[in-house]
């Protein structure tokens, strides 16, 4: 992907200030990908840890936002992709923080490291110190962060569902850990051979999410919520918004459907 060659050119051009989004939860990402900084009163959570070669912008949006990277306790992997999962050794191995992932990508891994999509660039395996479980949600400090299973975008992709508190009032926060469909699209499963039931999985996984009202929506990737431009409206924090999950979880099951309706492959055949 071309993208991927000019992020490892020119980083310092996909960087942006962070800032607070809601309670104790902050944006340290990129243009490109979101990486979440939580603090739950007892030790950082990071979601998401982008690529090696913005791993010195991501130490240092911490920073802007009052906080010690080795303070980082908790490194939550949404799903095996580089964007989300590149700089995971390096930050691992600079904070000390656990590790952890969908055991469903553990294949991917260890085994089938092409659907990690590095396009050629460098990666470094890591350890994972443990698994999602949804009967057992993340705990530490004073928040909790339930873990659903939503495989579609990867076989072993979780979304994160957790509360925050703002001016005295609590809200649901919701990040759906891997919404895109290109790695689904006709092409990409004719490349890399996914299963093709994925695609009613995706579906089935964004209807589930449906089910759980969020007041403040997560984006694993900014574009998907204009996440920049929601940031510059004034008045109340503009991220709390009842409808936002919906509309977003709609959007993209149309999408997945509208990629159903115009492949070649029939549910019942293999690609």
């Amino acid at each position: 992907m071309e993208v991927f060659k000019d992020f490892f050119d020119h980083p310092y051009n996909y960087q942006v200030e962070p800032f607070r989004m809601i309670g104790n939860t902050y944006y340290v990402g990129n243009q490109y990908v979101g990486c979440f900084l939580i603090d739950s009163g007892d030790g950082l959570i990071l979601i998401d840890t982008a690529m090696p070669c913005f791993t010195y912008q991501l130490f240092e949006s911490i920073r802007k936002v009052g906080y010690d990277p080795r303070d980082i306790k908790l490194i939550l992997l949404s799903h095996a992709h580089y964007d989300h999962i590149g700089a995971a050794r390096i930050v691992k191995e600079y904070t000390g923080a656990k590790m952890y992932i969908g055991r469903e990508e553990l294949p991917v891994l260890t085994e089938k490291k092409e659907y990690i999509l590095t396009e050629g660039h460098e990666y470094a395996d890591f350890d994972v110190d443990g698994f999602y479980q949804e009967e057992q949600p993340i705990r530490l400090g004073n928040v909790v962060i339930r873990t659903l299973f939503t495989p579609g975008h990867t076989e072993g992709t979780y979304s994160f569902i957790f509360e925050q508190t703002e001016d005295g009032k609590v809200y649901q926060c919701g990040l759906m850990g891997g919404i895109g469909v290109v790695t689904m699209l006709d092409e990409i499963l004719e490349q890399r051979p996914l299963p093709l039931h994925l695609r009613q999985d995706y579906i089935h996984s964004l209807e589930r999410l449906k089910t759980i009202p969020v007041d403040v929506v997560i984006p694993s990737h900014p574009d998907q919520i204009d996440l920049f431009s929601i940031k510059s409206q004034h008045g109340e924090n503009p991220y709390i918004d009842t409808e936002r999950w919906q509309k977003l979880l709609d959007k993209w099951i149309a999408r997945m459907q509208d990629v159903i309706r115009t492949s070649k492959f029939t549910p019942e055949q293999p690609q």
